[in-house]
């Protein structure tokens, strides 16, 4: 054997160590890759929003009467036929009712609409058996203002809150008269936000 053919064999033999040395660091890696690593893939995943629902409802005649929906702003709570004088106490029963299957939290507000005479002077309101306080006190701005609130759960009986809701003329009052006229609104939110 020559120089130049040991040369080359020497040269090859090394080449093919290295080679092979390559390879098995490779499948070492690979190797310990799999004995630390694992996966794991879960099945169809859906996400759906909540049902988010209320009406309003009102009874001219008690807690336990039959109510009338005024959801769509088409009722009168008060009507006009209804005689005021002084000492009159007239109580309505709203009632909110939860048709959503998430608790909400809601609330109870009044917006004055067009006012004549002086009538609103003589005019307390007591919402929940909560003390008389005048009525114009309510009357802030063009805005609606908050005279009550309920957290109403969305499952079980539970689903509902009735506010109880007294107009009351002031006995003391001697004025010229006139009307009042306002709205209620009911404002619902998820639970806690």
């Amino acid at each position: 054997m020559n120089v130049k053919e040991k040369k080359n064999s020497t040269f090859r033999s090394l080449t093919i160590s290295i080679v092979s040395m390559f390879i098995s660091a490779i499948l070492l890696v690979g190797t310990t890759y799999a004995w630390w690593t694992s996966s794991a893939t879960t099945g169809t995943n859906i996400i759906k929003s909540g049902n988010f629902n209320i009406s309003m409802q009102f009874s001219p005649t008690g807690a336990d009467g039959t109510y009338t929906d005024i959801s769509n702003g088409s009722s009168q709570l008060f009507l006009v036929s209804d005689r005021w004088e002084p000492g009159t106490v007239i109580t309505r029963y709203i009632k909110i009712v939860n048709t959503s299957d998430m608790e909400i939290d809601t609330v109870l507000s009044i917006q004055k609409s067009d006012i004549s005479g002086d009538l609103l002077e003589g005019l307390t309101i007591s919402v929940d058996g909560g003390a008389f306080e005048p009525l114009a006190d309510k009357f802030v701005g063009s805005d609606f203002t908050q005279i009550g609130t309920a957290t109403i759960p969305g499952t079980g009986p539970d689903k509902e809150h009735i506010f109880n809701i007294a107009i009351k003329l002031d006995d003391t009052w001697h004025g010229t008269g006139g009307t009042v006229q306002f709205f209620l609104k009911t404002l619902a939110t998820k639970a806690g936000t």
